[in-house]
């Protein structure tokens, strides 16, 4: 069984999310900060009854174990059993030698919840482990690197982590000219595209001012079976990376309210700004589009959500003028419990 399960149990059914740990110190912990799904699997490692038993109850997994070799060495163990159930598997962040525990008692609850918020894809997490292991400056560090790039679950994905990859390379002058060197590398070993003529090796970047995440939030916007699941992101606006993305959400937004437009995007497209076209425009060309899923939609508006969340707590603290500023800390909760839905 799952040490916790029986007060966990109680949130899964509305949530379908649980938060593994390691130790019963840990789930405490968590409970404590408020992240009351939480459970642990003691022992050596999570079992295959143990995943079985997430599978039946979730759709969901965030692994919390500690942030230190072993926990991480753990914690591939953990993504590696999970993967073979159809739960999607996250991995909390938190700094080097911490756990839930020490989290809590140093930075308090706040910072418990924003670790189990904020964490990162399988995918991303095998990445990060190989930077943990190996410096880009060590020669075996690129193979290896292009390699796992080349198993991006989808396209958006891909860039997202192919940008931050790149930018690692020690001899790296104009970052531009690094991604390319690496998106060919890497589509040297990327599977054909499942059409009759296979992708061309960068085919599916399109120029664009918009980051992945907006691609994926944008790209789902003009397609109109995926359309409901983004358009609440738009009340988020001002937390989006670029400027042209703001500009264009908020545009959106004027335009339309909170009811999404019908129909195919050449039907409305017209309303918008010549400038708002343009962007579109770069979206409805991009090729990582057709991979956007209803699971890929729901995991960039839920980091979207956590971004805004972040950056409301930090301008509020940045207002706040007393360290006993009621309005201020009741800013702060009501921002804790918004979530694009």
């Amino acid at each position: 069984m799952l040490y916790g399960a029986d007060l966990a149990r109680l949130r899964w059914p509305k949530s379908r999310r649980a938060t593994l740990c390691e130790g019963y110190l840990d789930v405490i912990a968590c409970h404590r900060a408020g992240v009351d799904d939480a459970v642990a699997s003691l022992g050596t490692s999570l079992t295959d009854e143990q995943a079985k038993l997430f599978e039946r109850f979730v759709d969901r997994v965030t692994i919390l174990y500690d942030a230190d070799a072993a926990g991480q060495k753990a914690a591939a163990r953990a993504v590696e059993i999970l993967s073979k159930t159809k739960v999607t598997v996250r991995i909390a962040r938190m700094k080097a030698g911490d756990d839930p525990d020490t989290l809590l008692q140093r930075e308090g609850p706040e910072a418990v919840r924003a670790a189990v918020e904020d964490a990162m894809s399988a995918y991303e997490f095998s990445l990060r482990q190989h930077e943990a292991e190996l410096a880009p400056a060590d020669p075996d560090f690129w193979p290896r690197a292009v390699t796992l790039l080349a198993a991006a679950p989808t396209e958006i994905e891909l860039e997202a982590q192919l940008e931050r990859i790149a930018a690692l390379h020690p001899t790296v002058r104009d970052l531009r000219t690094a991604q390319e060197a690496l998106r060919k590398d890497v589509g040297r070993l990327r599977a054909p595209a499942p059409e009759s003529r296979p992708r061309r090796t960068g085919e599916f970047r399109a120029e664009t001012p918009l980051k992945p995440l907006e691609i994926a939030i944008f790209g789902a916007i003009i397609r109109p079976d995926l359309r409901d699941q983004a358009w609440p992101v738009l009340d988020f606006a001002s937390y989006m990376i670029t400027e042209a993305a703001q500009d264009l959400a908020r545009e959106l937004q004027a335009l339309f309210g909170d009811t999404p437009p019908t129909g195919e995007i050449d039907t409305w497209i017209s309303d918008l700004s010549d400038a708002n076209i343009d962007v579109l425009n770069t979206v409805t060309t991009d090729l990582r589009v057709r991979d956007l899923d209803i699971d890929v939609v729901s995991d960039s508006v839920e980091r979207l959500g956590n971004r805004s969340r972040r950056l409301g707590v930090r301008r509020i603290k940045e207002r706040a003028t007393g360290g006993d500023d009621a309005a201020a800390r009741d800013a702060i909760d009501q921002i804790r419990k918004t979530k694009p839905q």
